[in-house]
């Protein structure tokens, strides 16, 4: 394994803005940011397959087809896609070329390796150009590694746009393992990076190594108005308008008013927002959502799933969005926007255990009762003993910022199994 020292590090990155200078990566978006996607195509050809090339969900708002007279291509054509989004037809981009582009999601996969979506023409047509609309909002980054084929018969195709064209002229050698990771970087395709942040043993002065690596990445794609965290390219606090922290501030408080007062359910902020207010006074700059608990009011399991299916429809009942994700927490969207992860709690042998932590790793009175706590003038809930809960959660590290500290969510799932039913 390469060892990299800091002027190796420069040096890698040195090399990786001499490529973008000579081809810069291009951020398509859509219809609302008027920064769609043109390729100039002058041939012929029948079928049109768009692929992604790294892990992902694949979604784009909609493509135009331009034949040699400028006039668009609609007759005829007809659509396949690698997989739809939760198995719903509605997301199989059927009508992707019929209508109007308005900035949102045309067709959307599964998240999977390399999914695609593929139009026939059906016949050969001669085609002047193709404009590509991506959706024109934060999620617009999952199609920034597009790959555009053509072909007349199936069987020979040609490539008219590879979104890593840079990467591919660079050996893939051990030595140039971070070249390519800050390539791909800006393009804002985490992997590689991330990775090589997450092991140690990429750097010979490990701390000082990888911060630097860190504080160039995050140099190199400020101009898109993100920065790397554990969620990968994400718009962090650091680029969020005092006006839009304060909507996501006002919002979290409405919710955990809603559990405190109205559902008679505690909660608290959690996570990386309970570090931020107890240890700045604000969110933290290098993160990028908003989390609490709640502490069930039941301890029988299936009692806490049919308490949970009650939560999420008094949300929806409020106005919000909620869905389930992947690690046993919903996903709720509050009427103005502003997302918040809520996670699972409750009481057993006079601990709190809460997901994703250890079971039985903090005593009940370290939680409960939860306790008021003013953000400038946005009221919020905090467990009792706030410093507990986080040594829990960081390992008693967390009064020094670390922008590369990831939770281990390995035990989680082991651990809190039942949380991941979908009770319906």
């Amino acid at each position: 394994m390469t060892q990299y020292t800091i002027d190796e590090i420069n040096k890698s990155y040195d090399i990786a803005i001499d490529i973008l200078n000579e081809n810069p990566s291009i951020h398509f978006k859509g219809v609302i940011s008027n920064t769609p996607l043109t390729l100039n195509v002058n041939s012929e050809m029948r079928f049109l397959l768009l692929s992604l090339q790294i892990e992902t969900c694949f979604h784009l708002d909609f493509i135009k087809i331009f034949d040699v007279n400028g006039e668009p291509i609609l007759s005829s054509v007809q659509t396949k896609i690698s997989s739809f989004f939760n198995d719903d037809v509605k997301h199989a981009g059927i009508d992707l070329l019929n209508g109007h582009p308005n900035g949102g999601c045309g067709f959307h996969t599964k998240n999977e390796h390399s999914p695609w979506f593929f139009i026939d023409l059906g016949e050969l047509k001669e085609v002047k150009e193709i404009q590509i609309f991506n959706r024109d909002d934060k999620f617009y980054l999952r199609a920034l590694s597009l790959k555009v084929d053509i072909s007349s018969n199936l069987s020979q195709w040609t490539n008219i746009y590879d979104a890593l064209e840079n990467v591919k002229k660079v050996p893939n050698t051990a030595e140039n393992k971070l070249v390519i990771a800050f390539l791909e970087s800006d393009l804002l395709i985490p992997t590689k990076i991330s990775n090589i942040l997450s092991d140690k043993g990429y750097f010979k002065d490990s701390d000082a190594c990888r911060n630097h690596v860190y504080t160039l990445v995050n140099k190199l794609v400020e101009k898109y108005n993100v920065a790397l965290c554990s969620h990968g390219f994400v718009e962090t606090f650091n680029f969020s308008s005092d006006i839009k922290k304060n909507i996501i501030y006002s919002e979290l408080s409405t919710l955990l008013s809603w559990f405190n007062n109205e559902f008679n359910i505690s909660a608290f902020v959690s996570s990386g927002t309970l570090l931020g207010i107890v240890r700045d006074g604000k969110f933290i700059d290098h993160d990028d959502d908003v989390d609490i608990c709640y502490i069930s009011n039941e301890i029988d399991e299936r009692l806490i799933l049919q308490e949970r299916i009650q939560i999420i429809n008094l949300l929806i009942d409020k106005g919000c969005e909620v869905q389930f994700s992947n690690e046993a927490h919903l996903w709720c969207t509050m009427p103005n926007g502003t997302s918040v992860d809520i996670f699972t709690g409750f009481i057993e042998d006079g601990f709190c255990s809460m997901n994703p932590f250890s079971r039985k790793s903090i005593l009940a009175n370290d939680i409960l009762p939860t306790k008021l706590f003013y953000v400038d003038e946005f009221p919020m809930f905090l467990p009792s003993n706030p410093e507990v809960v986080l040594d829990a959660n960081y390992d008693n590290n967390w009064r020094v910022p670390d922008p590369l500290w990831r939770f281990d969510w390995s035990n989680a799932y082991r651990s809190f199994k039942f949380l991941y039913e979908k009770l319906l």
